[in-house]
């Protein structure tokens, strides 16, 4: 009997992972997944799972969580913040809810399956609204957001792990299995130029050298290298979108003019830079103890920085965060907070460092933290919380770099 219940966990957990691509037309399903969790939890787990608590990994990030909560506890800020700190608790519910589950390779493949159909869908909403307006303009934020089942980064941050997790399943698959694998790298990157996804692109191409030079493979590099300039050189020649969300050139001005003036992010990290110069050395080192007033502190920045009154009407109706999950935690919490946050990802990467698969992981998440709060999205904490499990589940025995040379 306990062994149907633990089968039926695992797979309640698999269908948790391919939810999460759909949560922004599902958002309700992986809640209602993580409550049957955990009222079938204590009927699997056993005293001998909670052995990845004590991995250095999760330990410099509980380390990271209870100096965030003790932090905004001190400043008596903890109902005006408690949307960041349910959020991040959801994290540590997700990996003990993991805890009774040995095989991730189910986990990579279920999530391999919901970013696909979130990638289809999306593609339909997409065809669809070509079809209806004869136009679509890919380098504007609005109408992408419309037709695609979550926001751009997000859904181009998932397609990235979908990539990343298919080069580690071709490696033990079969035929059949490894040819839909193959077909599914080609379709997220298909997407990915499709929707004009920058920092996902960057990535791509950032892991694809990292995994190449990994393997040993020179020449498969220098192949791809020039592939993918021939790839690249013609998606930017054939897509406008494209074009525009890198050069900018739709609008009548310089390259240098049109950054400033058309990425928000240089106004939002301009803010940051002010409201952290202005911070006493106190805030400096345990920050405001408040997300919150750091929200609060950009829109003020926002309303006297900005000269240009339709914009400056723009960023306060959108109220942007910081853009930057580093910097959003140096000014909430200070440089102890933002030091306990980079250790962790050091000794992530480190713990990891025989394993490309999880180092891949690892880096997409932090190019993603560099242009995004992901700590202020459910969505975004769902899938740190699976990275999580990932980089941290017996880091020990992950595989050596040789293994991978097998096909060689």
């Amino acid at each position: 009997m306990k062994n149907i219940i633990i089968k039926y966990y695992e797979y309640l957990f698999c269908f948790l992972i391919f939810f999460l691509p759909l949560e922004g037309e599902l958002r309700v399903v992986p809640n209602i997944i993580l409550i049957l969790l955990g009222s079938l939890y204590f009927f699997v787990i056993k005293k001998t799972d909670f052995k990845p608590c004590k991995n250095s990994i999760f330990i410099t990030f509980l380390a990271f969580l209870g100096y965030l909560i003790i932090n905004i506890l001190w400043t008596q800020s903890l109902i005006e913040n408690i949307f960041i700190v349910e959020k991040l608790l959801i994290i540590i519910v997700i990996y003990l809810l993991y805890l009774p589950i040995n095989i991730n390779l189910n986990v990579k493949f279920s999530f391999i399956l919901g970013v696909l159909v979130a990638i289809l869908i999306s593609v339909f909403n997409i065809c669809g609204y070509i079809l209806k307006t004869s136009d679509f303009n890919f380098s504007e934020g609005g109408i992408v957001t419309e037709v695609l089942i979550t926001e751009r980064i997000y859904l181009a941050l998932m397609a990235v792990l979908s990539f990343v997790f298919s080069l580690d399943l071709i490696r033990t698959s079969n035929k059949t299995k490894k040819a839909f694998l193959i077909a599914n790298c080609i379709m997220v990157v298909f997407f990915i130029l499709l929707v004009s996804a920058r920092m996902a692109l960057l990535s791509l191409v950032f892991i694809g050298i990292y995994n190449l030079i990994i393997l040993r493979k020179y020449k498969i590099l220098l192949v791809g290298i020039v592939l993918s300039s021939v790839v690249l050189s013609a998606s930017f020649m054939l897509n406008e979108n494209l074009k525009h969300r890198f050069l900018y050139n739709n609008k009548q001005s310089t390259f240098i003019e049109n950054f400033k003036k058309w990425e928000p992010r240089v106004e939002i990290w301009s803010c940051v830079y002010t409201i952290f110069n202005e911070q006493s050395i106190t805030e400096k080192v345990f920050g405001y103890g408040s997300f919150k007033r750091t929200n609060r502190a950009l829109e003020n920045c926002y309303s006297t920085s900005i000269e240009d009154l339709t914009k400056r009407k723009w960023f306060l109706k959108t109220k942007y965060n910081t853009h930057n999950q580093f910097f959003d935690v140096l000014i909430s919490i200070g440089f102890i907070g933002c030091s306990l946050f980079t250790v962790f990802l050091i000794v992530s990467l480190y713990r990891n460092r025989k394993d490309r698969i999880n180092v891949s992981i690892i880096l997409t998440f932090i190019f993603v933290f560099l242009v995004e709060n992901c700590f202020h999205r459910q969505v975004g904490v769902y899938l740190f919380a699976m990275v999580l499990i990932l980089i941290s589940r017996n880091p020990e025995a992950v595989r050596c770099l040789n293994c991978h040379n097998e096909e060689n």
